[in-house]
């Protein structure tokens, strides 16, 4: 996705109601807006240094959820994909922490999935050590049978 495409916030904000107007197009003309795929809203979010801050943004707002579902007596685990540069950051394990506590979720019910393509990187071989004592769990997103790790 180019950064200098228009969204269909831009291209139809006078005709349409503002719950329509928050999805991105592929294209300029407000009359063929698709949502964008996850890949590409990832890319730009990564060329624009916001993973880290959209990977804050999601963890919270999964234990919230997570919360409600408790309230409403529902048992249920997440499960969270976490970004390479997630990963790299010094205090992602101690942030980590902080919201399960704030959020008074046990560890063992949150599924860290990390990208098997980072596993060679010496930061997440050091991210997973310091997950492991937090007592949330881990699997390997993107393996296929096809695929070494």
């Amino acid at each position: 996705m180019a950064i200098g495409k228009r969204s269909c916030a831009a291209a139809t904000r006078s005709a349409t109601p503002r719950s329509s107007s928050s999805r991105k197009c592929r294209t300029s003309s407000a009359s063929h807006c698709v949502p964008a795929p996850p890949a590409e809203i990832l890319l730009l979010a990564e060329q624009l240094g916001l993973l880290v801050e959209i990977g804050r943004f999601v963890l919270d707002a999964a234990l919230r959820q997570r919360e409600a579902w408790r309230a409403q007596d529902l048992q249920l685990g997440i499960a969270l994909n976490v970004a390479p540069a997630e990963l790299a950051e010094p205090e992602f394990v101690s942030r980590l922490v902080a919201v399960l506590q704030s959020h008074r979720v046990d560890p063992a019910e949150v599924t860290l999935e990390l990208p098997v393509s980072t596993l060679h990187e010496a930061y997440v071989a050091d991210a997973v050590r310091r997950s492991t004592h937090t007592g949330v769990r881990l699997s390997l997103d993107g393996l296929s049978a096809s695929q070494p790790p």
